[in-house]
């Protein structure tokens, strides 16, 4: 792929894409297209007159697609295309405009003539087609056009993100298309009398109010605003719009109860087009009147990130504010956080929720302990969908279950709330049956009535049993993923070395390994022809695949895993030996054992922004060594110097160079 396209790839979708960054700007595509194409029509005029090309139509969608006006950069592609046909770098930016404005039919038959025409120069153009084709619900198409591109882009080590996640949703999407899970007791209400052609947003009950954003036309200036609106919860009809304590063109995003019943969080954004941060504040909220607003401290605003979506989250008399923020340090995107009011702490809350996608829009409900928030890994459907997870914020965090059908589609769902008068639960979809000016265009609520428990009697005991049963079934899981093998390159870390320890982290060693899997492809079919060669090449190829990559993927099962039981002070061993290809003395080979179980160590120091660091110290984790040398190579593995085809480059001998994960106990 040309460097250039590299840099833009890097810029415009680095992993992972931040699709969620560009939410906002994209709330009502349709409602700001028509003024948009009044614009260009007159740009256009200027630009005839002036006698400029296709060119400056193109630098003119550049400039609006890099303030994410991506309404604005669709009409002029297009101009530019229709004037110049074949410049695919102009037909990639329309598919992705397209793309983030929901028009998923259009996105993907624009995404379809780029890499029909110059795949190669453009791979990741069937990757987004395929997100496509799932967003419209056509799963059979998208596991198709994923499992092409696994195959296609497998061997080019800048495209990890995207083969590792292209592979996760081939396997989701063939199960969707096959049966899609359904909860057949759930029945949902499209609120119509909330709902207009524009978007809304957030749905939450503040005290006696139910309370909701919209994305509307001001009756008198007819342009575009976002404004708080609330009605009586005895009502639910006639809407006010509140004080938004609008300041500089920012707006109030999303809001959520404080900890006493006058006290609300909000977030506020700039406009979109606009520089600055999303920020988090608090305020005294009283009958529908917004005073005495503050922000956060810092360590909840970090200046480089975007923060938003607060929301309450009462555990065991203790108050905590969870938000969502694209922060570094984190697991991808935006991951969700909390802050501990007392201590004035925040902390990621973890792998196990957070992936290296988007998680946004956190809702606790204190009775069942459980969090629900909105996400586009785990399995989702398509696009974001509501998941649940029981959870103290601290300690113990359940896998995520994702809602299923019909709360989630292949569209976005977000905002999730629940009622804390009843059992009714609220959330926003743009799925096509919405009450939207378009398809897909903007977000309405929806209603359902579900089985949520209200009794705060039970909830200590729920939280203890659910805490318990949790953590039998995470020790069971851990001890079943054992025996697994982690592979390293020839002589790795450190050749030559007669050090018995390194520097090196499996991690970076494991990465430029799996780079050079055509080096290993080319050198083992060297000299072979017709059916001969394609079988080696085959034989390299299912080694990395089905040997290094599953070994990566368990390890990373495992560390989330082990991190669950060893927060609750759980003392964890992990028995490892290492092995070594017979190309080198005995006494050399144990040596590079040792330093390949250091790598392992090293690998977990690392994680997670040294999550594991105080674990090792302490020795509450400890990894047992039984450092092997070439006495336990395989007998029929090569140790000729001279024939590296079959001493090094043979997967026979890859196999060898490896450690294994024997076993883990976990002392209860």
């Amino acid at each position: 792929m040309p460097q250039n396209h590299l840099k833009r790839f890097n810029a415009l979708w680095s992993a992972p894409r931040l699709r969620w960054s560009v939410e906002l700007a994209r709330l009502c595509y349709r409602c700001l297209l028509v003024a948009s194409l009044v614009g260009v029509l007159l740009a256009g005029v200027s630009i005839m007159a002036s006698g400029q090309t296709a060119a400056r139509y193109a630098e003119m969608a550049q400039e609006a697609i890099a303030m994410q006006r991506y309404d604005k950069a669709i009409p002029l592609l297009e101009e530019a295309i229709d004037r110049q046909q074949h410049v695919y770098s102009w037909q990639f930016d329309l598919a992705e405009s397209y793309q983030m404005v929901y028009e998923y039919e259009l996105a993907a038959k624009w995404y379809k003539e780029v890499f029909r025409a110059k795949e190669e120069d453009f791979p990741l153009a069937r990757f987004h087609y395929a997100e496509c084709q799932k967003t419209l619900g056509y799963y059979d198409r998208a596991a198709s056009a994923y499992r092409f591109f696994y195959r296609k882009n497998k061997l080019n080590p800048e495209l990890n993100y995207w083969l590792r996640k292209a592979r996760e949703e081939a396997e989701y999407c063939q199960l969707f298309a096959e049966k899609l899970p359904i909860d057949q007791s759930i029945s949902l209400r499209l609120l119509t009398q909330f709902n207009a052609e524009w978007s809304e947003y957030h749905p939450v009950i503040i005290d006696s109010l139910f309370m909701w954003g919209s994305y509307q036309p001001d009756t008198l200036t007819n342009q575009f605003h976002y404004a708080l609106l609330a009605t009586s919860m005895l009502r639910m009809n006639d809407a006010a719009e509140l004080d938004t304590l609008l300041l500089d063109q920012d707006y109030v995003y999303s809001f959520s109860q404080g900890r006493t019943q006058e006290e609300v969080f909000f977030s506020r954004c700039p406009a979109p087009g606009l520089t600055g941060k999303c920020r988090l504040f608090r305020a005294r909220f009283h009958q529908g009147q917004l005073s005495d607003w503050e922000a956060f401290p810092e360590i909840v605003n970090d200046s480089l990130s975007d923060t938003r979506h607060p929301a309450l989250a009462r555990v065991q008399d203790k108050n905590y504010l969870l938000f969502s923020s694209n922060r570094s340090g984190g697991q991808g995107g935006f991951d969700l956080y909390a802050f501990d009011f007392e201590q004035e702490t925040v902390w990621n809350l973890g792998e196990t929720l957070n992936s290296p996608d988007d998680e946004v829009t956190p809702f606790y409900h204190a009775p069942d302990a459980t969090l629900f928030f909105s996400s586009t890994r785990h399995g989702s459907l398509g696009g974001f969908d509501i998941f649940r997870s029981y959870t103290d914020l601290s300690l113990y965090f359940a896998p995520p279950q994702n809602l299923e059908s019909p709360i989630n589609s292949s569209y976005d769902e977000i905002f999730f709330s629940l009622n804390p008068h009843n059992p009714d639960a609220y959330f926003v979809s743009n799925r096509p049956t919405s009450a939207a000016m378009a398809m897909n265009c903007c977000y309405d609520i929806y209603s359902y009535t579900g089985s949520f428990s209200l009794s705060d009697s039970i909830q200590s005991l729920k939280e203890l049993n659910v805490r318990m049963a949790y953590r039998n079934q995470i020790i069971q899981e851990i001890e079943s993923l054992t025996p697994f093998s982690l592979y390293f390159d020839n002589d790795e870390p450190d050749p030559g070395s007669s050090d018995s320890s390194t520097l090196q982290s499996f991690a970076s060693l494991l990465q430029t390994y799996l780079s050079r899997e055509s080096i290993y492809i080319e050198r083992f079919a060297e000299g072979l022809r017709g059916a001969r060669k394609a079988e080696a090449e085959e034989e390299v190829s299912l080694f990395f695949e089905e040997d290094v990559r599953t070994g990566e993927d368990r390890l990373q099962e495992l560390v989330q895993k082990m991190l669950v039981v060893l927060r609750e002070g759980i003392p964890v061993e992990l028995y490892v030996k290492a092995y070594a290809s017979p190309l080198n003395t005995e006494e050399y080979n144990l040596l590079l054992s040792k330093r390949r179980i250091a790598s392992v160590r090293n690998f977990l120091h690392k994680y997670n922004s040294g999550s594991y660091r105080p674990f090792l110290e302490s020795g509450l984790l400890r990894l047992v060594e039984v450092p092997m040398g070439e006495t336990d190579s395989a007998s029929e593995v090569s140790d000729d110097r001279a024939n590296l085809r079959e001493s090094v480059y043979a997967p026979r001998a890859a196999r060898e160079r490896r450690i294994e994960i024997i076993a883990v106990e976990v002392r209860d």
